[in-house]
């Protein structure tokens, strides 16, 4: 059964970001319906793009809540600004499946 959600938005304010870090870094929990939430960032990128770029991830946090064959059906999109809150990436709307197998989808990469 698929459920209708209100939109949401989550801003999540990095600072002192270094294009030498390596660090991964954690967004606080936010909560979209009764979903538990957080972003994940690799300052690096991940283990395919390392040193490459900046690579962002949506997580479903709360996986161990779901049923063992329940899926989220989840439309995002995870963009980049500036201090001056320009955006620097414009990626486009995805829709995905989230599940206990499957909780973290990465596709924001920015160079």
């Amino acid at each position: 059964m698929l459920e209708e959600s209100t939109p949401y938005t989550y801003e999540w304010k990095i600072s002192r970001l270094s294009s030498s870090e390596d660090e991964s870094r954690y967004s606080d929990m936010f909560t979209v319906g009764v979903y538990k939430w957080k972003v994940y960032m690799r300052p690096r990128g991940d283990s395919n793009n390392r040193g490459k770029n900046l690579s962002m991830f949506l997580w479903l946090y709360n996986t161990e809540d779901l049923a063992s064959n329940e899926k989220v059906n989840v439309r995002f999109v995870i963009r980049l600004k500036s201090q001056n809150n320009v955006v620097l990436r414009q990626p486009e709307v995805l829709t995905t499946w989230f599940s206990r197998s499957i909780p973290i989808y990465s596709r924001l990469s920015c160079h």
